[in-house]
């Protein structure tokens, strides 16, 4: 069973480690690149975050041990936090540049830099919260499916013994 707790440990340090990577290029993305450029890989992201909030609500009827419940509500809950904040990074970069559309922002520099520098810091500020509750949904769900897995390879591992 060695086996299975050493996946089990490299599935959720690396999980996490790549979710967190991936986080930090979406805000660096988001805050030096355009919309337009950013807008296809953050309606991915808010896709796929929003189906795993959506499959964690809807898996928690199949589980019967109420820590495990909790874990995966908890989990969801995270998950769709993550994606109403990603939301919230792309409607504040839409106003970010229209707001440096207008003309009278171009032409006064001090307004033009102020206004990035603000939108700069709510984007990362945002962005971040976005990538810490996905971080936390996936490491809740992910743990609370590889103890399952252990159980069940542990069980299965018994039946064989025990089976002349």
């Amino acid at each position: 069973m060695l086996y299975v707790k050493i996946y089990s440990s490299l599935s959720r340090v690396l999980g996490y480690a790549i979710l967190s990577m991936s986080g930090l290029l979406y805000i660096r993305n988001i805050v030096y690149e355009s919309g337009s450029k950013v807008t296809s890989m953050a309606l991915t992201a808010t896709a796929t975050i929003a189906a795993l909030s959506a499959l964690c609500f809807s898996f928690v009827h199949c589980i019967n041990d109420e820590d495990d419940k909790k874990n995966t509500i908890y989990a969801g809950e995270k998950f769709l936090h993550s994606t109403l904040l990603i939301i919230q990074t792309l409607f504040l970069k839409y106003a970010l540049d229209q707001a440096l559309a207008f003309e009278s922002v171009k032409t006064i520099v001090w307004l033009k830099i102020t206004i990035q520098i603000v939108a700069s810091i709510l984007l990362t500020g945002i962005g971040g919260f976005a990538v810490t509750m996905a971080a936390h949904g996936f490491n809740s769900l992910n743990k609370t499916l590889w103890i399952h897995y252990e159980k069940n390879a542990e069980q299965n591992l018994s039946k064989k013994k025990n089976t002349p």
